[in-house]
């Protein structure tokens, strides 16, 4: 499988799995405890999903994402 085709596929896996937290969260008061944990795990799922693009691109020896930085272009 190539670089591309694995991450096409993680991009799905990560969408659906954002997706279905995000469908639970809609159906809570927003304030609720049920919501706080849902937004924890969501955080959580976040941050494993990062760790894995990471492996992803160190797996095909790609560079790290690069950081664009506009703050010092003038409005």
């Amino acid at each position: 499988m190539t670089y591309e085709e694995e991450l096409s596929l993680f991009i799905k896996r990560t969408e659906r799995e954002r997706n279905s937290i995000s469908d639970k969260m809609e159906k809570l008061r927003p304030c609720s405890d049920e919501a706080g944990r849902l937004n924890h795990e969501l955080r959580l799922l976040n941050r494993r999903h990062i760790k894995e693009l990471f492996e992803l691109n160190a797996k095909y020896h790609m560079p790290p994402p690069e950081v664009v930085d506009n703050s010092k272009k003038p409005f």
